[in-house]
């Protein structure tokens, strides 16, 4: 995340999170099983809601006077030389990774499964993550609202279990 030219900010993380959810299935509401719609009869649609916790750690870096980017606070890294004082300050070192933070999670999205064959599926997930906490990518203001991000995934689905039936 990059937000020039009006904080002069960047930062870069990792995340790792998990959630349970719940998932509606939209298809057999719009796409009943006919004969003459067999495109509609092999996609699945889906939304989905959940609960779940994430774990991160990030580097907020500043933009110096001097043009170079410096690290302004670090979370879930140990850090030595941190200096906030002023745009024409700079500081930073990282030094090892710490332990992760962790917050709570509310995902909220969809899915999309479309059977390539009577095994195979292509899915397509996309969540809307709100995460109970400021701190994501280390910048906390008292004026910030909790953070938020987009997880979108694709991938293939092998159904073990299914048969030319289902």
């Amino acid at each position: 995340k990059i937000s020039p030219p009006i904080y002069d900010r960047k930062f870069k993380g990792d995340v790792l999170s998990y959630s349970l959810n719940v998932k509606y299935n939209l298809s057999q509401l719009f796409f009943r099983e006919k004969q003459d719609r067999k495109f509609f009869n092999r996609l699945g649609l889906y939304v989905t809601a959940g609960f779940g916790q994430v774990f991160y750690r990030s580097i907020l870096y500043k933009l110096a006077s001097n043009n170079q980017w410096y690290i302004e606070k670090a979370t879930g890294y140990n850090t030595k030389g941190i200096d906030s004082a002023g745009i024409g300050s700079a500081g930073g070192l990282v030094t090892t990774k710490s332990k992760m933070a962790s917050a709570f999670i509310l995902p909220i999205g969809g899915k999309i499964n479309f059977k390539l064959n009577k095994k195979t599926d292509i899915v397509l997930d996309i969540y809307y993550v709100t995460v109970f906490s400021k701190s994501v990518d280390s910048w906390q203001r008292a004026w910030t609202k909790d953070d938020k991000y987009l997880y979108a995934g694709i991938g293939l689905c092998y159904n073990f279990g299914r048969t030319d039936e289902d």
